[in-house]
């Protein structure tokens, strides 16, 4: 059957539901990748409102996922209808509208810190991680304990990442 996105996701989701299955094994029992389970899953988050348009076909699942996780989903996808925005501006749109917040994020950042010499070895860890992961990895830390961050720019990379570490032998200390 043709099923729109949101009935695929309830599907997923039912499956999951009834046969205790992880993202990970549907996807496999599916022949799919776990990201787009996830990617489909994430559209049962999304505002009512914005369901019903994605379910009428009004909105693309590329516009769906743009509205993924913003807190005004539901005016911006308004906006998207009524302006008839392809998914690239509809992007433009949320990243114009969130980007405050990442704005105000980037500049307490760049406040000028006490300069810490960084360690040369956590220096070389941060790179090879990086290397590895293609992704970029900070270490922050102090004495014996810190903070490793790995920075993502979309939910694939997320997903990809994800799916990278649950795939690694668990190793008990």
């Amino acid at each position: 059957e043709d099923l729109n996105p949101l009935e695929e996701a309830e599907g997923y989701q039912r499956l999951m539901d009834e046969f205790r299955h992880t993202q990970d094994v549907l996807a496999h029992r599916l022949g799919k990748s776990r990201s787009h389970v996830a990617n489909m899953l994430r559209l049962l988050k999304l505002p009512a409102s914005v369901q019903k348009y994605l379910q009428e076909g009004v909105l693309s699942m590329g516009h769906a996922r743009t509205l993924v996780g913003v807190d005004n989903a539901a005016a911006l996808a308004e906006i998207i209808v009524k302006k008839s925005l392809s998914v690239r501006q509809a992007e433009s749109l949320v990243k114009q509208i969130t980007g405050g917040a990442d704005d105000k994020k980037a500049a307490a950042k760049r406040k000028p810190k006490s300069y810490v010499p960084r360690d040369v070895d956590v220096m070389a860890l941060e790179e090879r991680l990086t290397g590895l992961l293609g992704l970029k990895v900070q270490i922050d830390g102090e004495g014996t304990e810190g903070v490793l961050s790995i920075a993502y720019k979309s939910l694939d990379q997320l997903d990809d990442l994800i799916e990278r570490l649950t795939q690694l032998p668990v190793t008990k200390y």
